[in-house]
C-alpha cells in the first residue's frame, strides 16, 4: 500500500487505537488537501506527456 494511503487510511485516530505507553509515535494521517495537492503536481507536472515532448524539442 503506497505510503499516503496508509497514513490515511490507517492513522490511529481513525482507526480508534490508543497508543501503548512507551510505543514509538505513529505518523499522523495526512490532511486530505494534501493529497489533492500532491495528486495535482503529479499530474500537472510528471503526466503532461506533450509538455515533455515540447521540452525535448527545444534548442540546446
Amino acid at each position: 500500500m503506497p505510503l499516503i494511503l496508509q497514513r490515511l487510511l490507517l492513522s490511529p485516530a481513525a482507526v480508534g487505537v490508543a497508543p501503548r505507553p512507551g510505543a514509538a509515535a505513529a505518523p499522523r494521517a495526512l490532511h486530505p488537501a494534501w493529497v489533492v495537492v500532491f495528486i495535482s503536481v503529479w499530474l500537472a507536472a510528471a503526466c503532461n506527456v506533450p509538455l515533455w515532448r515540447e521540452v525535448a524539442q527545444l534548442p540546446g
